[in-house]
């Protein structure tokens, strides 16, 4: 009987992973959206993928061009130098159109506002940063 039960009982560690990503794309989502980045733009799902791979495996911010733009390439089925391009063009639009007081609050000084967007690889650092510690 106790047999039948545990076979029935869904495994925690599964359900509980499961729900910590639902989490924590959401927590994702919404940063970017109140940042002021379109959804509809591919680059918002190629930023919201390489986020989320970047909270599993932090080491991917050594090594952006190499594995995680591969990886994110791979996922969507697309090549990394689309991924990086879609990303480098939500990222611009999102600085000119944007929310820049909550930019400017998650960017703090880490941006030049004269010099425009910042690179890739410190847009998702510095997202990272924030949404590990958030």
């Amino acid at each position: 009987m106790t047999e039948q039960i545990e076979r029935y009982r869904p495994d925690s560690h599964t359900s509980t992973q499961t729900d910590t990503s639902r989490i924590r794309s959401g927590n994702i989502e919404n940063t970017l959206l109140t940042i002021g980045m379109p959804p509809h733009l591919l680059g918002y799902d190629y930023i919201l993928s390489a986020l989320n791979m970047i909270l599993i495996d932090p080491e991917y911010l050594h090594r952006i061009t190499k594995g995680l733009y591969f990886d994110v390439a791979t996922e969507h089925h697309t090549t990394p130098s689309r991924v990086e391009r879609a990303m480098r063009h939500a990222i611009g639009t999102t600085w000119l159109n944007g929310n820049t007081d909550y930019i400017n609050y998650l960017f703090k000084n880490c941006v030049n506002p004269q010099k425009g967007a910042p690179a890739n690889s410190l847009f998702l650092a510095r997202m990272y940063y924030f949404l590990s510690r958030g």
